[in-house]
């Protein structure tokens, strides 16, 4: 028997990779069909015949021992997953919307119900919708990021039966073998949060929606990835944006006419005397609350009344504004964020496995080092799909305040990837 560890090894690869090929030729025909699958091995084979045969297993695997990633392409080499039911209607926002409406027949809008009632029932309905639209987002991202806690799983189960292998045949130590098995209890951890997440996001779907007797019935209407997005405005188009919002908010029409209405009523030479008069109380007064001199003019009371209805005016439109503002900058670092991960980081860690997977066949690297790459990058990319809802995320929020609700973005937590280092093979 050789002693060294990575001979050794092959025989525990071919061993595990004798299941995965068969699970990966009929369930999904990833193996090549000019190769013959691996013979399992047997129960208890000797030590001679088992690295002989792990060998000549081996050499059946049109990537050698590259192939220790169909445990990633089998779905499981021990338990591999039941296969889930794909969505019978996948349903859109759209979709999300219509659902959310008619669990709230407060919000409908009577024939003949002022412009002011109505624009206020509309807001209302945004609302409601944004909420529903961003649960459904969560329930979909909840969903896809349990399907790579599970994958991210089995690779550090995987390596931690290759471990304890390594220890039986006298290879590894107890120590180096429960130091490999380490990571498996970590994405154990994060496999059971995964799926809690998964189940309250679902959960808090239905409280939205009701649609059937039971949060399952909504199960089958999440597509299995989020949809795409459409283009964010330009920086061009914020000035139309703004324009359209101070003319459709409610709030907005109301403080503009009573702003117009009170302004009307202070002669035009006394409203520059009166802006003057106003400005040097404040310079003189601040920090404190503005106090006019005792031998300043009294104001009459519709002068009082243009300078608040005018300073609400501008409040409000200060707000809207900058509200729009705010979602739209969100919206576009949102976008460049996802995009960074998606179109640099993302390729990086895909090269880098690859690299690896060619110096495991070198016999460079060693094979909890390969799947030590391989578990850093599911954790990218469930770093990705939380990026990318995020990125939906800040597109409704932006929705919402062009139709006039106030800028709420949502607190999101730490990532995967930013919570626990990337596991490091040896």
């Amino acid at each position: 028997m050789p002693s060294n560890p990575l001979v050794v090894g092959a025989w525990a690869v071919a061993a595990l990779l004798g299941s995965a090929a068969a699970l990966a030729q009929t369930a999904h025909d990833h193996s090549s069909p000019d190769a013959a699958a691996a013979p399992a091995a047997s129960p208890a084979p000797s030590t001679r015949n088992a690295w002989r045969d792990a060998n000549a297993a081996v050499g059946t695997m049109p990537r050698g021992h590259a192939d220790i990633v169909a445990w990633e392409r089998a779905r499981g080499l021990h338990h591999p997953p039941a296969d889930e039911p794909g969505p019978d209607q996948p349903w859109t926002l759209d979709d999300v919307a219509r659902a959310a409406l008619r669990q709230a027949p407060e919000l409908r809008i009577e024939p003949g119900e002022g412009a002011v009632a109505q624009a206020q029932r509309q807001q209302a309905a945004a609302q409601t919708v944004l909420q529903a639209q961003r649960a459904w987002l969560d329930a979909v991202t909840a969903r896809a990021l349990r399907r790579l806690a599970e994958r991210e799983h089995e690779a550090a189960e995987l390596a931690a039966e290759l471990a304890q292998r390594m220890q039986q045949v006298g290879n590894f130590s107890a120590e180096r073998a429960l130091r490999e098995s380490l990571p498996r209890q970590a994405t154990a951890a994060r496999l059971q949060q995964a799926r809690l997440d998964e189940r309250q996001a679902l959960i808090r779907l239905w409280q939205r929606l009701g649609v059937g007797e039971t949060p399952e019935a909504l199960r089958r209407h999440l597509p299995t990835q989020l949809p795409a997005r459409a283009p964010l405005p330009t920086a061009d188009d914020l000035p139309r944006l703004q324009a359209e919002l101070l003319q459709r908010h409610p709030l907005a029409v109301q403080r503009r006419a009573e702003a117009e209405r009170s302004a009307a009523g202070v002669p035009a030479h006394a409203q520059a005397t009166l802006q003057a008069a106003w400005e040097t109380a404040v310079a003189a007064s601040a920090p404190n609350a503005p106090a006019l001199p005792l031998r300043a003019p009294r104001w009459p009371h519709t002068w009082e009344q243009a300078l608040q209805a005018q300073a609400d005016w501008q409040r409000l439109q200060r707000q809207l504004v900058g509200d729009l503002h705010l979602a739209w900058h969100a919206a576009q670092a949102a976008e460049a964020h996802l995009a960074l991960l998606r179109d640099q980081l993302q390729p990086a860690l895909r090269q880098l496995e690859d690299e690896a997977v060619l110096r495991y066949n070198g016999m460079l690297i060693s094979t909890w080092e390969l799947l030590a790459t391989v578990r850093q990058r599911l954790q990218v990319e469930q770093t990705l799909l939380q990026a990318e809802r995020d990125a939906w995320d800040a597109q409704l929020m932006l929705r919402a305040v062009q139709a006039g609700l106030p800028y709420t973005p949502t607190a999101r937590g730490a990532t995967p990837a930013d919570a626990t280092p990337a596991d490091q093979g040896h």
